[in-house]
This record gives structure tokens, C-alpha cells and sequence, in this order.
């Protein structure tokens, strides 16, 4: 029996992405700080089941996004979603919003899994509204513990529901 209450649109991983083929990995990370992303990782892993899309993730931090760019979804990696993270911009936009640093990582991850779910569902990501539908995707999350309404309906028609 499943934990999703789909079948997943992508069952298997269906690239070889490696991270360092588009980014500079950070190689200054503390342990404490990978220790932190793999937390996070492991806390957002529980909507996946929900989502229904795909089996898992990937991230990394990186260096060299664009600044004010907290995190960034690698397009074609939709499969098994792969996540770049600027760690400098985390801690900025954390201190800048005054929330812990591993609510800023979390909500950074499920936004960027929004991004991989549009282009899932075949949604224009340079449209005017992706990134405040990517951004509801997280923002639902972290304040009712629930997809967005917009989200699950979209999921339940991409699964025939």
C-alpha cells in the first residue's frame, strides 16, 4: 500500500545531474551547516507523499547564484528535483526576516519543489504568477501544514482525480 494518496508521476530518477555541472559547490560548509540542510531535507521529505510527483530530492549548497537568490531549482531535474542553496543568502534572508535559520532553509527548499512541480505540470515558470505560486506551495505549508488549495487541485487533475 501506498503512503501517497497518488501513484507518482515519476516513480524513478530519470537524469544523472551532478551539481557541479552548472554551479560551484560551497566548499566552506561547516559540518554543523550540512548538518543543518540535511535536517531540513529530512523535515521536508514528509510532503512529499502528499505531492505525489516525485520520490525524492537533492540539495547542495552552492556558491555564485545571483545575489539576493536564496535557493534555485535546476530546470530538466524534475524526476528527482535538485536544489541549489546560497548559504550566505539563507543566513541573510533569515536575519532579514527574523525566523530561524532552518525555517528559511525549509521554506526554501518546498518554494524551490514548487518550481519543480510547475514544470511537472507543464506551468509556465517565467509567467508573472510562478513565483507567488511557488511561494504559496511553502507558505501553506509552514502556516496550516496543508498544500495550498490551488496546488492540490492541480495535483488531483494531473492524477486524474
Amino acid at each position: 500500500m501506498s503512503n501517497t494518496p497518488y501513484d507518482y508521476l515519476y516513480p524513478e530518477r530519470g537524469h544523472d545531474f551532478s551539481f557541479d555541472w552548472e554551479y560551484t559547490v560551497d566548499e566552506r560548509v561547516t559540518q554543523d551547516q550540512a548538518e543543518l540542510l540535511r535536517t531540513c531535507e529530512e523535515n521536508v521529505r514528509e510532503i512529499l507523499p502528499l505531492l505525489g510527483v516525485f520520490r525524492d530530492f537533492t540539495c547542495t549548497y552552492v556558491t555564485g547564484l545571483r545575489r539576493g537568490i536564496v535557493g534555485c531549482y535546476v530546470d530538466g531535474t524534475v524526476s528527482h528535483p535538485y536544489i541549489a542553496i546560497s548559504r550566505r543568502a539563507i543566513e541573510r534572508a533569515a536575519a532579514e526576516y527574523d525566523v530561524d535559520i532552518d525555517v528559511a532553509t525549509e521554506s526554501t527548499i518546498i518554494h524551490e519543489l514548487g518550481h519543480a512541480l510547475q514544470e511537472a505540470l507543464g506551468i509556465d515558470r517565467e509567467s508573472p504568477e510562478a513565483e507567488e505560486q511557488a511561494e504559496s506551495l511553502s507558505l501553506f505549508w509552514y502556516n496550516h501544514g496543508i498544500i495550498a488549495p490551488e496546488w492540490a487541485n492541480l495535483l488531483a487533475l494531473a492524477h486524474g482525480k
